[in-house]
């Protein structure tokens, strides 16, 4: 099996997402800037395959809307001198619209399907920006702590999605995993309250078991960009979750 293959493979993109999952967790180990590298590597991936999954029009004028929307929100948030560490976000977002339809306006051809592009493009520059969540969480008191836990939680996730196992037994089998993952971490080494753990496994394990749920079976799939997208989506989907979690079970 060649890296073209495996990567569009349903088991390979679980693989890699338990990967990339897993150097989230060795970056938040590392400190706020090296989650910020890792998180801004998976906001390029996101980008640079979103728009081959939905088929979009723009392919290059999607992918740098979505580039720049979801490094400026992880640029705001490092950048924050104090909670809440997303003020600016909702900035970011109301940017990223814009330049969507910027983007829609400055389209050589003749800008058919120009609803599904705008709204591929806006929907992409969202998940983008929620990899900000991952970073804001980890700028919180304890809360890398809570995205050591999600992250590791999200990669067993993933490495029981690669499993040959498919329809419910694996969304019930990859969401147990994550939530049994968290909820081990946090008793042995992660010192976290159990209901932070549960929470953080039960969204890892969700997101998991969703993105194969809905991505099974897309056409778009074929291409290695498009499936690049479907690594990252679990991630970026998480992220808004995971830093709910660590504000409100954490207190702070």
């Amino acid at each position: 099996m060649n890296v073209q293959t495996a990567i569009i493979n349903l088991s390979g993109r679980s693989l890699l997402t338990a990967v990339a999952a897993a150097l989230v967790a060795a970056g938040a180990l590392l400190g706020v800037t090296g989650s910020t590298i890792v998180l801004a590597l998976v906001v390029l991936a996101i980008a640079l395959g979103w728009p081959r999954l939905m088929n979009l029009p723009a392919v290059t004028g999607s992918s740098l809307v979505m580039a720049l929307a979801g490094l400026s929100s992880l640029a705001v948030v490092y950048a924050a001198p104090r909670e809440p560490w997303i003020r600016s976000v909702p900035l970011v977002l109301a940017f990223a619209v814009v330049l969507a339809f910027v983007n829609e306006l400055a389209r050589p051809d003749d800008r058919s399907r120009l609803t599904e592009s705008l709204l591929g493009t806006v929907s992409g520059a969202f998940l983008a920006i929620g990899v900000s969540g991952w970073l804001a969480a980890d700028r919180s008191i304890l809360g890398h702590r809570v995205v050591v836990l999600a992250a590791l939680a999200l990669a067993v996730a993933s490495i029981l999605a690669a499993l040959p196992i498919y329809g419910w037994t694996s969304f019930t089998t990859t969401t147990l995993a994550g939530v049994a993952t968290a909820v081990a971490l946090a008793q042995v080494w992660l010192n976290v309250r159990t209901l932070t753990a549960l929470a953080a496994g039960l969204v890892a394990g969700l997101c998991v078991a969703f993105a194969q749920s809905l991505f099974i079976r897309m056409t778009t799939l074929r291409s290695p960009r498009a499936a690049i997208a479907t690594v990252a989506v679990p991630l970026v989907a998480a992220g808004p979750f995971i830093y709910a979690i660590a504000r409100l079970t954490l207190q702070v």
